[in-house]
C-alpha cells in the first residue's frame, strides 16, 4: 500500500488525477464564466468529494433544500451542479442555471431553464474555457 502513495502523488502532481483542489478550481472557473456567484445546489447523486469541493467555492445547498415558490421552481442566482469530470488536462462542468419558473396548475410550462455544458482545458495550472454548450427551453 505504501508503494502506491508515491505513485498517486506523482499522478496528482502531473495533473492526471482529479483532486479536490482541481475540482474546486474547475467549479470556481465555471462560476466565473457564468458571470455570477450563485448558490451552488448539490444533488445527492454527486460524489461526496465533489460536494466537498463545491463547498469550498461558495455557498451550497442540498437539492432537497431548494425552496420553490409560486414564481420559481429554481430561484435566480442558483446553479444546480449536475456533473464535474476531470480527465488529465480536460474538465467538464454540467449544470442548470436558475431561474426556472414554476408551473401554474392547469397551465403548461415550456420553460425548463438554461442547461450548460462547459468544456475546459487546464493550461499552466489554470482552467480555461474552451467551449460552452447551452440548451434553453
Amino acid at each position: 500500500m505504501k508503494a502506491t502513495a508515491p505513485i498517486a502523488m506523482a499522478l496528482a502532481i502531473a495533473g492526471c488525477v482529479a483532486t479536490p483542489d482541481r475540482e474546486s478550481d474547475l467549479i470556481r472557473a465555471a462560476l466565473v464564466e457564468l458571470g455570477q456567484s450563485p448558490v451552488i445546489v448539490l444533488p445527492d447523486s454527486l460524489p461526496v468529494s465533489t460536494r466537498r469541493a463545491a463547498s469550498t467555492v461558495g455557498p451550497t445547498l442540498p437539492e432537497h433544500g431548494v425552496v420553490a415558490s409560486a414564481q420559481w421552481r429554481l430561484p435566480p442566482n442558483h446553479f444546480v451542479l449536475q456533473r464535474v469530470e476531470i480527465s488529465g488536462v480536460d474538465g467538464t462542468i454540467t449544470g442548470l442555471v436558475g431561474p426556472v419558473p414554476s408551473s401554474r396548475p392547469g397551465v403548461g410550462l415550456l420553460a425548463c431553464g438554461r442547461h450548460v455544458v462547459m468544456l475546459f482545458k487546464r493550461e499552466h495550472g489554470v482552467w480555461r474555457l474552451q467551449q460552452t454548450q447551452e440548451t434553453v427551453c
